[in-house]
């Protein structure tokens, strides 16, 4: 990617991840990648990559832990970093998955760096001092105003050095490993998903669904079908699962 394509993508990454991401999220989970990777996708030319690259990406963890405001996890910046390597540096998408997994550990960690150094440390310190001179004005222009725009740079550095230097990293990476090394990073890549559905699972404190998981997974594994033979069957099961529980709950209130 050159630096003026990279500074447009890191431009609309930032403006969906600061912006976007967070009016979806007030309604529900919705500010997830798949709803938005898209975008980044038909910045770089392919939409549909994009949103393949979400999907997965959203699977790390489909039920993502909110303590307060920090989160476990930032799948967006996974996602920032996983659709340039597949779609401009032609990376295969496992290997890729696997190689930008990792990074919603550490965007997570830059998230929470940025509210200790940016929001505490200058944004909250401005508003106070503006209290203390009773500058009302001062308080609106800190907190509306020097908070964002503080966020906005700080977000767009990151995504330009994780972009920028990530994917030039990850192909030197790649390209000076050996083949089996490689193929260790794919398989890794399909079984990231698994783990994702895992932790949702987990979440959910459900164990009588845990054999629905592994029956997809060897439909996929050891039969061949594909994501979305098994989602329908997978939407049947469900069906058949919900009534008959209702008939289970209707015969033990009658009894």
């Amino acid at each position: 990617m050159s630096i003026q394509q990279t500074l447009l993508y890191c431009l609309v990454a930032v403006l969906l991840s600061r912006y976007c991401c967070p009016l979806f999220g007030m309604f529900n989970q919705l500010n997830l990648p798949y709803m938005l990777s898209w975008i980044l996708g038909a910045v770089l030319g392919d939409w549909k990559t994009g949103l393949i690259c979400g999907a997965m990406v959203t699977t790390l963890n489909m039920a993502p832990v909110v303590i307060g405001a920090v989160h476990t996890m930032s799948l967006w910046d996974a996602a920032v970093l996983m659709i340039p390597l597949v779609i401009r540096s032609e990376m295969d998408i496992e290997v890729a998955f696997a190689l930008a997994a990792p990074m919603g550990v550490l965007g997570n960690a830059m998230v929470n760096l940025q509210a200790v150094i940016l929001y505490d440390g200058i944004a909250d310190n401005l508003a106070l001092r503006a209290v203390r001179r009773g500058d009302t004005k001062g308080v609106i222009r800190a907190q509306a105003v020097y908070r964002y725009l503080l966020s906005f740079v700080w977000l767009f550095v990151w995504y330009f050095i994780l972009v920028y230097v990530g994917t030039r990293a990850a192909d030197a990476l790649v390209n000076g490993m050996p083949a089996w090394i490689v193929s260790g990073f794919a398989a890794g890549g399909k079984l990231l998903p698994a783990v994702g559905f895992g932790l949702f699972l987990a979440s959910m404190g459900k164990k009588q669904f845990i054999p629905f998981f592994i029956i997809g997974a060897y439909l996929a594994l050891y039969f061949g079908l594909g994501y979305i033979q098994i989602a329908i069957l997978a939407g049947c099961a469900g069906f058949i699962y919900v009534l008959l529980d209702k008939n289970e709950t209707s015969i033990v209130e009658e009894a």
